[in-house]
């Protein structure tokens, strides 16, 4: 599976917000119920993983000699396992919503394997801190990309 695209949107009154139904459709239903897993992010975002996906990281980090144990501890005890119901609305822990500076709106990033959750005002100083090496990067893989 590969998340695209951006999208925003509100969090409600019970303090829900809605996975994007772009995002959803790429998740498998039985992966769905299962549960989904908020990781913190790097540039103050939260990382949104299925099962699969956060066992995957799990692997590569015990396989990894330089990856500590204190490490790995303290990354799954930040991270939290929500719920999404059948309107694919999901509520993001206080304390993680804090973490991201997620007030009334999520960006939602896809990343590859991974969906991304921004506070939208910590998105467009991030995308101007990277813009510049983005376009030179795409410049320099744009033909092996697009054959």
């Amino acid at each position: 599976m590969i998340f695209l695209s951006k999208y925003l949107h509100k969090i409600n009154a019970k303090n829900q917000v809605t996975i994007p139904s772009r995002h959803r459709e790429m998740i498998k239903p039985e992966e769905l119920c299962r549960g989904l897993y908020v990781v913190p992010g790097k540039e103050r975002c939260l990382y949104l993983y299925t099962l699969s996906g956060l066992e995957a990281i799990a692997s590569s980090l015990r396989e990894d000699p330089a990856t500590s144990a204190d490490f790995r501890r303290m990354l799954f005890a930040s991270s939290a396992r929500v719920e999404c119901d059948d309107q694919g609305r999901i509520l993001i822990p206080a304390a993680m919503k804090e973490l991201a500076g997620i007030d009334r709106e999520v960006l939602f990033v896809g990343n590859t394997d991974r969906i991304e959750m921004w506070a939208p005002g910590e998105w467009g100083p991030y995308w101007e801190r990277h813009r510049a090496e983005y376009e030179k990067r795409y410049q320099q893989v744009a033909d092996q990309i697009f054959k």
